[in-house]
């Protein structure tokens, strides 16, 4: 997994979004405690540019609650007493989900 995870620019743009999506919830007590709402069974896990491993298990959770991760986005994003920032940031994400070839 590792090796190829640097052959394509799909598989890159794809890497750099689990971690950016994992960047994002971990980054707030609040947007964590959503995320945990919604998705129950895995949590998302940060990619590691070293353990190889860690790549299959940051993707498991958009494989099998990809859903339940989009819906913590849109959450946040109808949230009236979050910030710009954080809402912009969650519509980016959920639109990517949305367009993203998996």
């Amino acid at each position: 997994v590792n090796d190829s995870a640097k052959v394509t620019l799909e598989v890159v743009e794809f890497f750099n979004f689990v971690q950016e999506l994992y960047t994002f919830f971990s980054s707030s007590t609040y947007r964590w405690d959503i995320l945990k709402k919604n998705v129950s069974n895995l949590t998302l896990k940060s990619v590691s540019a070293t353990r190889w491993e860690s790549r299959i298990e940051a993707i498991k959770p958009l494989r099998f609650q990809l859903g339940e991760i989009y819906d913590s986005l849109i959450e946040l994003l109808e949230d009236a007493s979050r910030d710009i920032d954080t809402k912009h940031q969650a519509k980016v994400f959920a639109q990517k989900i949305c367009t993203f070839k998996f």
